[in-house]
């Protein structure tokens, strides 16, 4: 994709609906206006061009779900949703406005979604010479991934490509609209196949290679399948016609119009104002303010907006030395930020995880710690009780994507002697110069001081800043609230130690997958930190 022209177009009522259901507290403008998606979506908008530097930008938008082709095929379609919430349909219009001001073209269709917008775009315009990014994390939008289409979503900051799909979901972009025919899509009111999820449908497409295929071959199926096949078998061809997206809608688009060099930032500048977006309005473009307060400025030069290179894709391939740079571009530092400020905090998935089990890469990590003004810890023990339980190891970590597990109990591997490690990481923990981050606090610090690794120092406890920021949670576990706040599935405990009369302890697990899994704690408590202060 480096070399092509790129053109994003936004999944406009997709990515205003996430805004909305941000995790924060109701923000609101100094006239009482409701602004939490505002905000949202604006600093979305403002990363989106920042950091991916798009040559063309677009959003698409849905129109009335009645007036659309597929409730008129299948009138149950979306008839299941329920109204918007009351604050809503405020912002979701003083959203299109500001889009609108600034200049991006924004498209919608009668009788057609931003979905078959999106589509038609892709196979109008997508080639060898010009990339096309849906804004989206939508699975509606699998099927149009080629070589020259592909999905980001800003959240994240992740791009799936034709190729990452069967690795992340189990079958290919030509087999996208199978897969959804079986699964269904509950959001839409289209029944699949009863008792088919995703990998179900990843298992059958693996081996029948479509929907009509399974159908076809539904006396192979267990009794119980096979009835469910046969009984959805007749509605077939009316889920294909639904879950398939229109690649010929009549969309006016001019291609030159939506070029990012005609952006006029200078037209949200008194929109921010009145909103009370500060922070936004010190994010505008370099000179957009300056321009405004002098001369009612015109469009910003297109090096305000588009200048620099293209963001390199993410390697974590392991180096020799324990903090020797790979050859890939690493992971961007994220700088701090306050909590409105969501869509610039996560990273891609999968991370930079090292194994520290040696003397020389014990001394390497301490005085890497040493050198950091905070970082982020975790510990792993043999019991839940601190009191019966015994440090099986502590993971560490200071930057998104990167974290380190020093093990000092191991059933499986090299774990390093304990004397050791108070020896190296004890006046590290017990800095007072150095402010400590972890998840529930009480229990790491318990657990390394009867280690004789006491800690000490500032402290910031995320789940305590969870409960500050929003005490209606259900769950402030660190699983429940990385699921919730940045869409990150964590390992799951019991895929290390088991369940019920054969369930492991800490130390009985290999030091690899102990390794993944601590580091990721530790990762993830970081960059909670940096969502939640």
């Amino acid at each position: 994709f480096d070399m092509a022209r790129t053109l994003y177009v936004i999944d406009g009522h997709s990515q205003i609906y996430r805004a909305y259901y941000a995790p924060f507290g109701n923000l609101s403008s100094p006239s009482g206006e409701p602004t939490r998606a505002t905000h949202v979506f604006s600093q979305m908008l403002l990363n989106l061009l920042r950091d991916r530097r798009p040559d063309y930008l677009a959003m698409a938008l849905d129109v009335d779900d009645r007036t659309v082709f597929r409730a008129q095929i299948y009138p149950e379609y979306k008839a299941q949703r329920q109204l918007s919430p009351e604050d809503l349909p405020v912002q979701m219009d003083r959203i299109i406005g500001i889009v609108q001001a600034v200049g991006i073209p924004i498209l919608r269709v009668p009788g057609f979604e931003a979905d078959d917008i999106i589509a038609t775009l892709a196979a109008r315009l997508a080639g060898p010479d010009l990339t096309l990014y849906a804004v989206s994390r939508d699975k509606d939008l699998d099927q149009i991934l080629s070589p020259h289409v592909a999905l980001y979503d800003p959240l994240k900051d992740e791009v799936i490509t034709a190729e990452r799909l069967p690795e992340l979901k189990g079958w290919t972009p030509e087999q996208a609209i199978d897969a959804q025919v079986l699964i269904g899509d509950d959001v839409d009111n289209v029944p699949g196949v009863a008792g088919i999820g995703p990998k179900t449908a990843a298992k059958l497409l693996q081996k029948y290679g479509s929907a009509a295929e399974v159908i076809a071959h539904a006396h192979e199926l267990t009794p119980k399948q096979r009835e469910n096949v046969l009984a959805f078998a007749p509605r077939l061809e009316i889920s294909r016609q639904l879950m398939t997206l229109r690649r010929d809608v009549p969309v006016e688009f001019d291609l030159e119009q939506a070029r990012c060099e005609r952006i006029n930032w200078s037209a949200a500048e008194p929109i921010f104002r009145e909103l009370g977006f500060r922070r936004l309005l010190d994010q505008l473009p370099a000179g957009t303010r300056a321009k405004n307060d002098t001369a009612n400025a015109t469009t910003p030069a297109a090096a305000d907006v588009v200048a620099g290179t293209k963001p390199q894709t993410q390697s974590h391939a392991p180096a020799s030395s324990l903090f020797e740079q790979s050859s890939a571009t690493p992971a961007p530092a994220i700088p701090a930020i306050s909590r409105p400020e969501i869509a610039e905090l996560s990273q891609p998935e999968g991370g930079d995880y090292r194994l520290v089990n040696t003397p020389e890469n014990l001394a390497e990590l301490a005085a890497e710690l040493a050198r950091q003004p905070e970082f982020a810890l975790d510990t792993e023990t043999t019991a839940i009780n601190p009191i019966d339980a015994e440090l099986v190891g502590i993971s560490f970590a200071w930057k998104p994507g990167q974290a380190y597990y020093v093990p000092v109990r191991c059933a499986f591997g090299a774990a390093l002697p304990l004397d050791l490690v108070r020896q190296r990481l004890g006046p590290i923990l017990a800095d007072p110069k150095i402010r400590k981050v972890g998840h529930n606090l009480k229990y790491d610090s318990l657990i390394l001081r009867l280690a004789g690794l006491p800690l000490t120092g500032p402290l910031f406890d995320t789940m305590i800043a969870a409960f500050v920021v929003d005490p209606a949670r259900a769950s402030y576990g660190l699983n429940s609230l990385v699921f919730g706040l940045l869409g990150h599935e964590m390992i799951p405990i019991t895929d290390l130690i088991g369940k019920g009369r054969d369930q492991l302890s800490m130390d009985q697990v290999p030091l690899s997958r102990i390794t993944e899994y601590a580091a990721e704690d530790a990762d993830y408590t970081w960059r909670l930190r940096m969502l939640l202060e």
